[in-house]
């Protein structure tokens, strides 16, 4: 089930750049492995989330997500799941070097 909240119950952290104009993407969020079902989106699952979540909660899910792809890899996902993995910690490597600018 979707439940749909308000940004007052869901206040933004203040680490997340809000301006009237659209913001574009980061270089890992210009791109996908495996498919374009998040590129696509309007807002992407792990912007949202960055938005909701506290620095160091983002910081943990980049890093959880990574290991998931690694952890699996050759059991499933072989090249692809390396990749995938590899874009998790471009991420997280981007929201480090952003908030150490």
């Amino acid at each position: 089930m979707f439940f749909r909240h308000t940004p007052a119950q869901y206040p933004f952290h203040g680490h997340v750049e809000q301006s009237a104009e659209p913001a574009m993407p980061s270089p890992a969020s210009a791109r996908q492995v495996g498919g374009t079902h998040y590129k696509d989106m309007a807002v992407q699952p792990w912007d949202a989330m960055q938005s909701w979540m506290s620095p160091e909660a983002f910081d943990g899910y980049l890093r959880a997500c990574a290991i998931k792809y690694l952890a699996r890899c050759d059991a499933k996902g072989g090249l692809e799941d390396l990749k995938k993995a590899r874009h998790y910690l471009d991420k997280l490597i981007e929201v480090r070097e952003r908030a150490n600018a």
